[in-house]
Order: C-alpha cells, then sequence, then structure tokens
C-alpha cells in the first residue's frame, strides 16, 4: 500500500499520515464498534487473499473529475439514488482534495474534501460498486480518520452529503 500527496496551492500543504488504510486496529481506534473493525479486518484480508494491490493518493480534484463524475453517476444507478448533479458540482467545485482509493489501478473509492487550519471537511464521497468485498469505503474511511487524528486538524467534519449512520465516525 503506497500514499502519495499533491495538493492544490492553499498557503499550506496536508499533512499525510504514514499510516495506510490497512491500519493495525488492535493497537488503537477503541471506539470504533466491533463491527466495522470485523469490516475493516475484512476488507484488508480480502485484498491480501486476492492478491490485489491496493493505493492511496491525495491529489487536486481537477484531474480526476470525468473519471469521478462517471463513477458517481454508475453508483447512483446501480443503488437506485436520486443523481443531485449540481450539487455535485458544487461539492466538487468547492473541494481542495480529492482522497482517491485505487485497487489494481481501478477506482475503488473516493472523497471529496476542503480543510481549513483546524477542521478537515467532507464534501462527498462513495465506492464504487465493484469494489464491496473489498470494503473500500471504509478502508478510504478509516485512512481519512487516522490521517486527521495524526495531523494538525482538530475536528472532522463529515459534511451534510454523508449519512451519518453509514460513517464509522462523526466528530
Amino acid at each position: 500500500m503506497t500514499n502519495d500527496t499533491t495538493s492544490r496551492t492553499s498557503g499550506y500543504a496536508p499533512h499525510i499520515s504514514p499510516y495506510a488504510p490497512f491500519l493495525n486496529l488492535s493497537d488503537g481506534y477503541p471506539d470504533l464498534s466491533r463491527d466495522i473493525r470485523r469490516n475493516l479486518r475484512r476488507g484488508s484480508a480480502n485484498l491480501t487473499a486476492g492478491r490485489v494491490r491496493g493505493r492511496i493518493s491525495v491529489c487536486d480534484p481537477d484531474g480526476l473529475r470525468h473519471e469521478i463524475t462517471a463513477a458517481y453517476v454508475t453508483r447512483c444507478l446501480a443503488a437506485s439514488r436520486p443523481l443531485d448533479l449540481t450539487a455535485w458540482r458544487q461539492a466538487y467545485d468547492t473541494a481542495y482534495e480529492v482522497a482517491v482509493l485505487r485497487i489494481d489501478g481501478r477506482l475503488a473509492a473516493w472523497v471529496l474534501a476542503r480543510y481549513t487550519r483546524v477542521r478537515y471537511i467532507v464534501l462527498a464521497g462513495n465506492m464504487a460498486h465493484w469494489s464491496g468485498k473489498y470494503r473500500a469505503g471504509r478502508l478510504l474511511e478509516a485512512w481519512l480518520l487516522a490521517r486527521v487524528l495524526t495531523s494538525r486538524w482538530q475536528c472532522l467534519d463529515w459534511g451534510s452529503g454523508l449519512h451519518p449512520e453509514a460513517l464509522i465516525a462523526v466528530s
């Protein structure tokens, strides 16, 4: 698992934690429910068993607009969710960065975010339908949580675009 970082010019570069999404949950994160820890372990184990390579990168969202928009539309259609392209464009246009989890080079999960000096704000995010067995959304979410906990940010704001009952943590 590797991490890359590139950031939009914002006066300071975001800190990337050394943690991969395959966190050693026995050493920390006791507040995560047993079910969430089990899902993270299973996702990591499925990646290992499938001999697939996972890679997280944090970069400027401009270069990924078409790929992530296509993934958003595909996921909404697969899950029979309403498509709100106006809200989607607003989230994309205000994002400073996108965190992406790729499995064997394919887009598995993504999160659009912006930040201030003390707050990391998740604007939107989702996972590809095919990546469910790897728990790609949970793995990326856990990595973002670790990133915030090990950085200068004091608050992780999941934003209004995400369903709170589906998150592993709420600050």
